[in-house]
């Protein structure tokens, strides 16, 4: 009978095991965390995750959009990203983002949502700016701006001006910006009886859009040699004047003559875009940073004789997954020589200085969005 009773026992024992570890199987989970989400219209929607420790029988991953439900399928274990195109998604939601892990025993994981993200611009041009001359050496600006800001915050206007030649055209060494972060500025220090073109740009985190709009306005007193400058022909862009000033200023409000001619194009103030001049990056804080690769690819030689007065341009050459086609490279970038005797990095310039073996290297840091890169590097040769 003891020996039955030990039997049952031990059976008993082996079952509870058996037991506990499908009970242990079915709480495991696979699921990913950190899911981050980015946009950059030349990558697209950009999602990357932190895969599980326990990477066991696991298929791939679907991304899913929210809303909308689009997918993005990799089929790998160690896989940590996938992309959208900038056209699949649009460039008007806002979306985040779920990552189901697949197991090849049809069992899934679903992870939390990623931070919402939408596609970014640069923002529209004001709809509408305007002059009124105030003294000798004031002129008065104000415009209308486009509620359009390209997704991205507007972190103030930037107000250029320039003298004006008998054509019209502005003299470049003249030029004077200023930044705004009202939709109104009074230009001061004017010379008197000078034409001047003013031209105001929105800007953003990724620039500043004007559409090349701009006006014409003069300091007083009139002269003959203002009344006789030939204003260029407008084939696209420009806007001549409106005798709106006032009714820009102040929304339409309390108008009558002027308000009559404006009413149609003046906007009421307190539906402008709220501008926060802080707003200095687009980049947001992900929980997981996507790998930024660098590449630093030149020819296989230069000739001293032609590279060295004017030396080499290394931007074009160097690559990262953060440099942008409309921006550049987004985060820092450091370039450096291993052999300053045949060439040496000054600033953005390979400098040739003798015949023999040329090695050189780039790196890209990081940032909120982006890991810090590999050290990539090249060697070249340096030729008479």
């Amino acid at each position: 009978m003891k020996k039955v009773t030990s039997v049952v026992s031990a059976l008993a024992i082996v079952a509870g095991s058996l037991m506990n570890g499908v009970a242990a199987s079915a709480t495991t989970t696979q699921e990913v965390t950190g899911v981050s989400a980015y946009y950059r219209v030349d990558l697209g929607y950009k999602v990357g995750w932190t895969l599980p420790t326990d990477r066991t029988n696991i298929a791939g991953y679907t991304v899913t959009a929210n809303p909308g439900g689009k997918t993005c399928t990799v089929n790998s274990s160690s896989a940590i990203e996938c992309t959208y195109s900038a056209s699949t998604l649009g460039y008007t939601g806002l979306y985040n983002f779920t990552v189901t892990t697949r197991l090849k025993t049809g069992q899934t994981f679903v992870s939390g949502a990623s931070n919402t993200v939408g596609a970014k611009s640069i923002p529209s041009a004001p709809l509408l700016v305007d002059s009124t001359t105030a003294s000798d050496t004031q002129i008065d600006v104000a415009w209308v701006p486009s509620a359009k800001t390209g997704g991205s915050p507007v972190i103030g206007y930037k107000i250029t001006r320039w003298e004006s030649d008998a054509f019209g055209q502005p003299k470049s060494a003249t030029r004077v910006d200023i930044m705004s972060v009202t939709t109104q500025v009074s230009l001061t220090g004017l010379t008197p009886s000078t034409m001047y073109i003013i031209n105001v740009a929105t800007c953003n985190a990724l620039g500043c859009n004007s559409a090349n709009y701009w006006v014409h306005s003069a300091t007083t007193p009139n002269t003959a040699e203002l009344d006789a400058i030939k204003f260029p022909t407008v084939i696209s862009g420009g806007s001549a004047d409106t005798d709106c000033f006032d009714s820009i200023l102040d929304g339409n409000t309390g108008e009558i003559v002027a308000g009559a001619t404006c009413a149609g194009v003046v906007i009421d103030p307190s539906t402008y875009p709220v501008v926060d001049p802080t707003a200095t990056s687009v980049d947001p804080v992900l929980a997981t940073k996507f790998a930024n690769k660098a590449t630093l690819s030149l020819a296989s030689s230069y000739s001293l004789k032609t590279w060295g007065p004017i030396g080499i341009a290394w931007f074009p050459y160097l690559k990262s997954t953060s440099k942008s086609v409309t921006l550049g490279f987004t985060t820092p970038v450091t370039v450096w020589s291993e052999t300053p005797a045949t060439c040496d990095v000054v600033g953005d310039k390979i400098i040739l200085k003798a015949v023999g073996s040329c090695k050189v290297y780039g790196s890209v840091a990081g940032d909120n969005t982006w890991n810090a890169s590999n050290v990539a590097y090249y060697t070249t040769k340096v030729i008479n």
